[in-house]
């Protein structure tokens, strides 16, 4: 986090600061030893102090929370305009991460240095699991029939983005099959659906799904120290639902969902219960 604040710049830069902790935020960032293959480092919030319960551990204001309204305008628009049953959030979201990647060309300094905090490779995703892969979990269990259709989808959302002017130069061509198919691994783990008040998971009231720079470090667990919540400005902020002991991890629950064919499609791992 230190490093992507480095590359940061600007307002953007003490904006960072203050969501990424300094004194006003008691979080730090801790990992597997560093020698490790980056596939491999698991990453985390833990408490560098005591935190007390109802205290607000992380915010994250409006204009630092990247939502399809993040899109540029001339590619938002176009994409509204596409035929086609795709879900146009995605194609706008994945625009989004494609502008991030081509950070000298971004006009956030933020989300390009939010971008190099991102997993390279997804390969613990069923969505890049091989047929063989797939196959070992049985024909009673749906998985390889979900991945495939996330794939079509995949490959439909590349084709119509292909379509777009903005991606119809040498200089900016448009998105690899490849890139859609990372894009959509990273969406499915790491967006996050904001509802208004508080809550502790999942409901149907989401009235806003984004990607929470490095606030999508947290973890999941069934029994979360930490719920969200969104204030009228739209600041997401996060706060302790117990007291939280100096070193112990901050979680958050990802879903309520029990499904372990969803768990695994949209995050790589079924997490086990205490019971």
């Amino acid at each position: 986090l230190r490093m992507a604040a480095l590359a940061a710049a600007g307002d953007d830069y003490q904006a960072l600061k203050v969501l990424v902790g300094g004194e006003a935020c008691p979080l730090r960032v801790t990992t597997l030893d560093s020698s490790v293959s980056e596939a491999k480092v698991e990453r985390g919030l833990v408490a560098s102090k005591q935190i007390l319960s109802g205290e607000t551990v992380l915010s994250v204001a409006t204009g630092l929370q990247i939502g399809e309204d993040s899109c540029k305008p001339e590619i938002a628009g176009a994409i509204d305009k596409l035929d086609g049953d795709d879900d146009k959030f995605v194609l706008k979201m994945v625009s989004v991460l494609y502008d991030c990647s081509r950070a000298t060309q971004s006009s956030s300094p933020l989300k390009a240095a939010y971008f190099k905090t991102l997993p390279v490779d997804f390969s613990h995703m069923p969505l890049n699991f091989d047929t063989t892969s797939l196959e070992s979990f049985g024909p009673s269990f749906p998985l390889a029939k979900m991945v495939e259709t996330m794939r079509a989808q995949a490959e439909s959302a590349q084709s119509q983005l292909a379509k777009l002017p903005s991606y119809a130069s040498v200089s900016c061509p448009p998105p690899t099959l490849d890139f859609v198919l990372w894009s959509i691994c990273c969406l499915n783990s790491r967006l996050m659906g904001l509802r208004s008040g508080e809550t502790d998971g999942p409901s149907e009231a989401v009235h806003r799904r984004c990607l929470l720079p490095f606030a999508d470090v947290l973890n999941h667990s069934f029994e979360p120290s930490l719920a969200h919540e969104v204030a009228p400005d739209g600041t997401a902020s996060f706060r302790a639902l117990r007291d939280i002991r100096q070193g112990e991890e901050l979680t958050v629950k990802y879903r309520s969902d029990e499904d372990v064919c969803s768990f695994l499609l949209h995050y790589g791992f079924y997490p086990r219960r205490a019971d």
